[in-house]
């Protein structure tokens, strides 16, 4: 009668050791986690050039919260700032990363960076209430942290825009259709440095999915040419007069009105419709079509009209205004100075020329503080940023 009871004390055990052995290995599986503590539930993320205050809400129900990198195709580091810690990861395309956040130290946000090949990308569609949940997460930090928010717009009329937009997040949209209302709501504050674009995958996802305007134009006042096109008949230098019955100018002073620029300063706007921006825009704006009726004039001066049809934009002609050099530059010259020169703020622009713009600034001022020590007097350096005009100013170093 004692053997059964033995043996069944025995089984216990091994039953009892298992579940230890299986906790234990959980609990060292998370512990296993890098791990870094917050006490509020607001993130902000670097992601490679990319500063994003306030973008990241803890989410402890979440296993995990996915954070989905800006750039996947591209390598650079990401990084998690709590407001008591950091942590930093080299990120590569296709790969995750796993980390802990601890919460008030006692809630565990498993967190995860998701950097998919760029072969993985496809189009979302967002439902009405997250569509509306993430406009009023854009219009209230707008409304916080936008220091010049009514220079051009009183309160009244943020408001009635803002909810007049989000009157219309009634129905699903994808990503291109919210992208296209944001863009509209942020112009409307008239900041250069205020807008929105979509990343540089969603953007070849469209360009090779989706057919449109197939004629690249350049924009000068109330006029637009040629640029380049497949049709023999508009030979570079051919006047565009109208698309679809619509005169050019009114389909320019509609497209404008989704771009950001300072006040009412137009540069930089014609400046982005010109840079091969005008196909995607005006698909974005008018609605996809698969062909259109164009009236031109000729070079000789004739009117005509005709039927084209939608295309997908193989490549850019438009010339890249820089081809001699590079953008991000450190000169020294006699007396002491050294200049930083700076021609862009292009991502896109930067990575046709292999720069890396933090990069640069820490090599060059890492090398401007070494010049400083080797030298008898003080360093002066100046800094030109512009992409059509140079300005010089010459600071104490």
């Amino acid at each position: 009668m004692e053997q059964p009871i033995i043996t069944q004390i025995w089984a216990w055990k091994r039953i009892v050791l298992f579940f230890v052995i299986v906790v234990c290995q959980s609990a060292n599986g998370q512990q296993s986690l890098p791990m870094i503590k917050a006490n509020t539930k607001t993130v902000d993320i670097q992601d490679g050039a990319v500063f994003q205050k306030g973008i990241w809400n803890l989410t402890p129900e979440a296993k995990p919260d996915i954070y989905y990198a800006l750039e996947p195709g591209k390598e650079r580091k990401v990084t998690f700032y709590t407001d008591m810690d950091s942590i930093s990861f080299d990120v590569k395309p296709g790969l995750t990363y796993d980390f802990i956040i601890l919460l008030n130290d006692k809630d565990t946000c498993f967190t995860q960076i998701n950097s998919l090949p760029k072969e993985k990308i496809e189009v979302s569609t967002i439902d009405p209430e997250q569509l509306k949940e993430d406009f009023t997460f854009l219009r209230e930090a707008i409304l916080q942290e936008h220091g010049g928010l009514f220079r051009y717009q009183n309160r009244n009329e943020f408001t009635q825009l803002s909810d007049s937009l989000f009157r219309t997040l009634d129905h699903p949209m994808n990503q291109f259709e919210f992208g296209t209302l944001v863009r509209f709501f942020l112009s409307s504050v008239k900041d250069g440095h205020t807008g929105s674009s979509l990343p540089s995958e969603l953007m070849e996802y469209y360009a090779g999915h989706i057919k449109m305007f197939p004629i690249q134009l350049y924009f000068m006042d109330e006029r637009a040419f040629v640029l380049c096109s497949g049709p023999s008949e508009l030979p570079p230098g051919t006047e565009l007069l109208s698309i679809d019955g619509k005169p050019i100018n009114e389909i320019r002073k509609e497209l404008f009105r989704y771009l950001s620029s300072d006040g009412n300063i137009e540069t930089k706007k014609f400046q982005t419709l010109n840079r091969d921006a005008f196909p995607f825009l005006y698909s974005w704006v008018f609605g996809e079509k698969s062909d259109h009726t164009i009236t031109y004039k000729t070079q000789t001066g004739l009117v005509e009209n005709m039927h084209i049809k939608t295309d997908f934009i193989k490549e850019s002609c438009v010339p890249k205004g820089h081809d001699k050099g590079k953008y991000l530059q450190l000169d020294y010259k006699s007396g002491n100075i050294a200049i930083l020169t700076i021609k862009t703020f292009s991502s896109e622009r930067l990575r046709q020329t292999n720069e890396d713009f933090v990069k640069f600034l820490q090599v060059s001022f890492k090398e401007i503080k070494n010049q400083k020590y080797r030298s008898e007097h003080p360093i002066c350096f100046g800094l030109g940023i512009s992409e059509n005009r140079f300005r010089s100013v010459l600071l104490p170093v």
